[in-house]
């Protein structure tokens, strides 16, 4: 019996040496049987330094899959790691399954990279942590061998990331699965894409999302859908019911359904102090897309109700934009064509080639737009049509006011890094704005002080033409010209005739809150009155300028004064050295002089004749009809209000005393508010004409 044992002993020995040399060879019998299954699938699988394998599991290197037929794809995977287990579960049925030629199993691949080629090698997909599963057959077929059908598979894609080029699609997420009784047709699932950049843009368009078919076959189709699509673009979030993409062609068409955008949140970080935007916008916004293009047609903007954008001024006046539209779209029927130089993630300039829509009962339009990605920078020239903003514009506070009419202009303008530029922007306008500024009462002021100091002052400005520039360092350059100004406190009513100006403001070397007003000149009673330059400290309203004069009718100052009983000819021109400070105001060495010869004829009523001596008739006679050949007159205003008038005149009359030479001066002396009040200037001349006839009685 013994050699029964040694037998058994040595069949034993050979069992397990044969074994222990099956297990050390098996890395490069695994690598033979991988490369066999392949070929009988219509793969090409390369596994590249498998381990050792366990009861249930086998580790590798790298494992690399592609198809014989069209290589369309190569898949790559990294340390990875395959491990199965009967399906039933059970090992006495697995055992019974096995016998009866036939093992169900669940295998399991799990890699901590993997690496998708696509035949455009462009175009690299890469994902990490990967987890796949699968069910499959093992089975004898009638030949012999044993065969492998696979049953289904599952892998549940997590922060993938796609490149294309140097575009880069990130937190890609998307469920793969088919099975063999739906002929492997991939189900539509979710597709996620968390973000879009380049290496110098991060685009405005994250959280993607749309319900897609991505299986094998979708390489095979030229168009291809994706339903039930949403984006975040600038923080808005936008869906569309459907997105078609054909392959041949490059072209996509969608339609941009935006809602509920808070434009607070959206506009803000362009805003500055004292600029609010409140509400929300929706919209329709139909897209097509081709390998060079982007275009919109027919879109529309609506805003909900209360949607406002307000400027607020330091003293809190404010100009507010009502963006409701009265329950139409604010922005409609708006098209657009954006051209690309070669493909997008390439392209070194993106083109506006032409931008409309209507807006505020009226147009807007930008051609030939360009953004530069290398410097950041967009050139484009805006053009308004027949925008009318009387609707949607109002200006309340001390300072109110409206604007009828419509405004058309263009405006060209730079935007890069630097800032904005903005270089010979025009606006016109045949309309009219009105302005009123209520100044507030004060306490410490006494009833007639209040009736006369807080009395609404309002201005119509008609007919505007302005030209504006704004550069990169903040200086803003504004030169206009109106039709007329007409100022309006009461009774009173004064107008300013074709006026013109230069206004700067936040010059570089300028100090904060200054304008210098340059070049002004308008027409005023008949003459003209002008400003060469003057600095403007808005903050604490403090002004000095030269006031000229130019051939204002002597006769238009008296009929502005009430002077019932005293005409004039001629004209004066000169010079008032001006200084403003707050509410208070300064003239100090004012001159005005006659343009030329001139006439002054007062006539004395029944009543000052016949009370009057006979010096005060001997100047009544002189006056009756004064022809001057020099008239002078020098002029002091002091903040609190004294004034004081020196008029000279010089000149004779016809018929007293053989028309001999007369010499007349005059001092006037007068607070200039008091008189504003009460008496006129004209008439206080007339009263110092009497008191100094009664003198020489």
């Amino acid at each position: 019996m013994k050699w029964v044992f040694r037998f058994a002993a040595s069949a034993t020995l050979i069992i397990l040496v044969c074994l222990a040399g099956t297990w050390l060879v098996s890395p490069l019998l695994i690598e033979k049987i991988a490369a066999s299954l392949a070929g009988s699938s219509g793969l090409a699988i390369e596994l590249k330094q498998p381990g050792r394998p366990l009861l249930n599991s086998i580790a590798f290197g790298s494992l690399k899959v592609k198809p014989l037929s069209s290589p369309s794809y190569t898949v790559t995977l990294q340390k990875g790691r395959f491990h199965w287990s009967p399906r039933s579960g059970s090992f006495t049925s697995s055992l019974r399954n096995l016998l009866q030629g036939r093992l169900p199993l669940v295998v399991e691949l799990q890699a901590d990279d993997a690496v998708i080629t696509l035949a455009d090698p462009a175009v690299t997909v890469k994902d990490s942590s990967i987890h796949i599963s699968a069910d499959m057959d093992i089975y004898r077929n009638e030949q012999g061998p044993w065969d492998i059908t696979l049953k289904q598979y599952e892998y549940r894609v997590e922060q993938a990331v796609l490149i294309y080029q140097s575009t880069r699609l990130e937190q890609i997420s998307y469920y793969l699965h088919s099975d063999r009784e739906n002929s492997w047709q991939q189900p539509p699932e979710r597709l996620t894409i968390g973000s879009i950049s380049t290496p110098d843009i991060q685009l405005p368009m994250k959280n993607f999302s749309a319900t897609i078919s991505l299986g094998p076959e979708l390489v095979k189709k030229d168009t291809i859908r994706a339903e039930q699509c949403s984006l975040d673009i600038m923080g808005w979030k936008a869906s569309a019911p459907r997105i078609d993409y054909i392959r041949s062609s490059g072209r996509s068409d969608l339609t941009l359904e935006l809602e509920n955008i808070d434009l607070d949140s959206l506009f803000t970080p362009v805003l500055h102090e004292g600029q609010r935007i409140t509400g929300s916008a929706g919209g329709t916004v139909p897209v097509t897309f081709t390998p060079d293009s982007l275009s919109i047609r027919d879109a529309f903007v609506k805003c909900s109700p209360g949607s406002m954008l307000t400027f607020t001024s330091s003293d809190g006046n404010r100009l507010s934009l009502d963006l409701t539209g009265e329950g139409n779209p604010v922005i409609e029927r708006l098209d657009a064509t954006i051209g690309f130089q070669g493909p997008l993630a390439e392209t070194e300039e993106i083109r506006l080639k032409r931008l409309s829509a209507e807006i505020f009962d009226g147009a807007i339009e930008i051609t030939d737009g360009r953004y530069d990605i290398q410097r950041h920078e967009a050139t484009m020239t805006l053009r308004l049509n027949d925008i009318k903003p009387d609707k949607v514009m109002d200006l309340s506070g001390n300072i109110s006011g409206s604007y009828k009419g419509r405004i058309t202009g263009k405006m060209p303008f730079t935007w890069n890094n630097g800032g904005l530029t903005i270089t010979g922007a025009t606006f016109s306008s045949t309309g009219k704005a009105d302005i009123t500024h209520t100044p507030p009462a004060s306490a410490t002021q006494d009833t007639m002080e209040i009736s006369m100091d807080t009395v609404p002052v309002s201005y119509e400005l008609r007919q505007p033409d302005i030209v504006f520039d704004r550069k990169q360092n903040g200086l803003i350059r504004i030169r206009a010209k109106l039709a007329e100004i007409e100022r309006i406190k009461g009774l009173d009513h004064k107008k300013l005739l074709k006026p013109r100006a230069t206004l700067t403001f936040a010059g570089p070397d300028m100090a904060e809150g200054h304008i210098t007003l340059e070049n002004f000149s308008a027409g005023f009673l008949e003459g003209s009155i002008g400003i060469d330059h003057a600095l403007y400290n808005y903050r604490e309203n403090k002004a000095g300028f030269q006031l000229s004069v130019t051939s204002v009718p002597l006769q238009n100052l008296v009929t502005l004064q009430g002077a019932g009983r005293l005409s004039t000819s001629g004209a004066i021109s000169g010079t008032l050295p001006v200084t403003i400070d707050g509410s208070l105001f300064e003239v100090h060495r004012g001159t005005l002089q006659a343009d030329h010869t001139g006439s002054i004829i007062y006539n004395a009523s029944a009543e000052e004749l016949l009370a009057a001596h006979e010096g005060l008739k001997t100047t009544y006679a002189a006056l009756s009809d004064f022809r001057y050949r020099e008239l002078k007159a020098d002029i002091d205003i002091r903040p609190d209000g004294e004034s004081i008038l020196k008029l000279q005149l010089k000149g004779h009359n016809p018929s007293f005393q053989n028309g001999r030479e007369v010499h007349l001066n005059l001092n006037v002396e007068q607070n200039l508010l008091d008189l504003l009040r009460s008496l006129t200037i004209s008439t206080e001349v007339e009263q110092k004409i009497s008191e100094k006839a009664r003198k020489q009685r």
